[in-house]
């Protein structure tokens, strides 16, 4: 197979991404996909035989991006023993259901839909970041209620696959909000994270699998250059971003990620 200068091109876009995705990711501490899917976005748009397809691409590149990143974070937490197994047993089913129609609702979603919802995420996010003091409760509990789960594991799949992103920035805030104790949401978090890549991304390439005009090198909606390309310069700029945040006071850390949500929103919009 000849690779041609747009595909250089791609290549090159994609590599750009896993340095600021790496770099941004370990600054604010956020998962990748409130990253990449921005970027690739920006990046696949020049490349893409049909432009309707490539907000779905981003999607579905992020969440296989997601699996290795997170099961990482979630082997990790399994040797700290910081997983509660019986509390991620009853609250995976749920997270895999919203998360499989969460991958059929996004192929039947526009471009123009996805984007919006993407935009509204990040809007959201950072007004989120800006009044979470405000959520804190105190006290603790064992284990999340089962009616809780039941209805916030379905829709945190399912937002977590419409928007490209492990789920963490959900998940931590539901659990909190609930009195969950924070390392056990974490770690219920980093696990879960690895459900929802798994499941979307199985979604993303069946759905998209027979869909005409997609990218060079794609396999229904997950494109495997951007993958192969884009994870291992995540894991060569996270320790800049690790640098960098240890070295600037946390309030400033706070506000520098509330103004580059808003100014990733803003951009969404333009």
């Amino acid at each position: 197979m000849m690779i041609s200068a747009a595909d250089l091109q791609l290549g090159l876009g994609c590599v750009v991404a896993g340095l600021v995705a790496g770099y941004i990711g370990a600054l604010f501490g956020v998962g990748g996909g409130t990253v990449l899917v921005p970027a690739m976005l920006l990046f696949f748009a020049p490349f893409a035989p049909n432009t309707a397809t490539v907000m779905h691409t981003a999607l579905g590149t992020s969440l296989a991006l997601i699996i290795p990143n997170g099961l990482m974070a979630a082997l990790h937490q399994i040797r700290s023993g910081a997983l509660d197994y019986r509390q991620f047993k009853q609250w995976v089913p749920f997270v895999m259901g919203g998360a499989v129609v969460g991958a059929i609702l996004a192929h039947f979603c526009s471009a123009d839909a996805l984007k919006g919802l993407f935009t509204g995420y990040l809007f959201a996010s950072a007004a989120f970041g800006a009044l979470k003091h405000r959520f804190v409760r105190q006290g603790e509990i064992v284990t999340l209620p089962h009616a809780a789960c039941r209805v916030g594991g379905p829709m945190i799949g399912m937002l977590s696959v419409l928007l490209g992103i492990g789920g963490g920035a959900f998940i931590v805030p539901f659990c909190q909000a609930l009195r969950y104790p924070i390392k056990k949401a974490i770690a219920l978090s980093s696990a879960t994270t690895v459900v929802v890549g798994v499941v979307g991304a199985i979604g993303a390439i069946g759905m998209g699998w027979h869909v005409p005009g997609r990218m060079s090198f794609s396999w229904g909606y997950v494109n495997w250059l951007a993958f192969l390309l884009v994870m291992p310069f995540i894991v060569i700029a996270s320790p800049w971003g690790v640098r960098t945040a240890n070295r600037l006071p946390p309030q400033w850390v706070h506000r520098l990620y509330t103004v580059f949500l808003l100014t990733m929103g803003i951009s969404m919009l333009v």
